[in-house]
């Protein structure tokens, strides 16, 4: 999508048994240098208004109907940025996707999936109705200060609480975590332990999306192997979670979990350089 100032951001549309869901951006780049993250080493050039983001939603709801003659089923706030970086904007987006005379959207329909940013995940489950998503990657403070900087100013335990009060404040609504297999770095069978600790030590509804790593350009991670990530599922499971394994799908386009990096910006980034 090519914004008035001429930067741009990304989009995808996910069918998935004859429905479709609309992966958003929020900002233009990203801010937090995840290390398995293309996005991140855009950097964040700005945030989003509330008409950007609604826009996008538009259009690909418009082009859903035209394509596929079927509207969007949902809306998932998984692309470029960090959604609550840019809370006051998601915000007024989502009331109106959701209002009658906008979209009209469910609020349950609609996914704001974030790094962890606490007061904005205490403030949302209230103000927002929406369903949450987490990206955890990691199942304890090192390992995921490693590859997540955010975790030094949002420690897990913290993030947990934030969790469980959004649980309080929606009930019968699960937080997702979105967790992506890192090999050999995040995919043991004791970090599978660590995180089944996590989520009953704070009594959580919640499930895990297991997501098999999508390789980009330069990066120093590899995707776990699928015997690696079953296994990994099998031991949340048994612990009665639901643990899905994520279909990859876009990695043709790079537009897949973690590539979004738009050619714009990436023209503009060697420019600089």
């Amino acid at each position: 999508f090519e914004l008035d100032d001429n930067n741009k951001v990304e989009g995808v549309i996910i069918p998935s048994n004859g429905r479709y869901t609309a992966c958003i951006s929020s900002q233009v780049g990203c801010s937090l240098d995840c290390t398995f993250c293309a996005t991140g080493f855009l950097k964040r050039e700005r945030n989003l208004t509330a008409g950007e983001i609604f826009d996008q939603v538009n259009l690909i709801n418009n082009i859903t109907q035209e394509r596929f003659n079927q509207k969007l089923d949902n809306i998932v706030f998984m692309g470029m940025g960090e959604p609550f970086f840019n809370y006051e904007n998601v915000k007024k987006a989502v009331k109106i996707m959701t209002d009658q005379d906008g979209l009209d959207f469910s609020n349950r329909r609609v996914t704001i999936s974030t790094s962890g940013l606490v007061p904005e995940m205490i403030k949302s489950a209230t103000e927002l109705d929406t369903m949450l998503a987490v990206s955890l990657h990691g199942t304890n403070d090192k390992l995921r200060t490693e590859i997540m900087a955010i975790n030094k100013r949002y420690p897990i335990d913290e993030v947990m609480k934030a969790c469980k009060i959004h649980n309080n404040e929606n009930k019968g609504s699960k937080v997702t975590f979105e967790y992506v297999m890192l090999n050999g770095v995040n995919d043991q069978d004791k970090h599978a332990l660590e995180l089944i600790s996590l989520i009953k030590k704070h009594n959580l509804n919640a499930k895990i999306n297991l997501i098999p790593f999508n390789p980009w350009e330069n990066c120093d991670f590899i995707n776990s192997g699928s015997k690696q990530i079953e296994q990994f599922q099998a031991i949340l499971k048994n612990a009665g979670l639901i643990a899905p394994i994520r279909k990859t799908r876009g990695q043709d386009a790079m537009a897949a979990c973690g590539q979004l990096k738009s050619e714009s910006m990436r023209v503009r980034k060697n420019h600089r350089n």
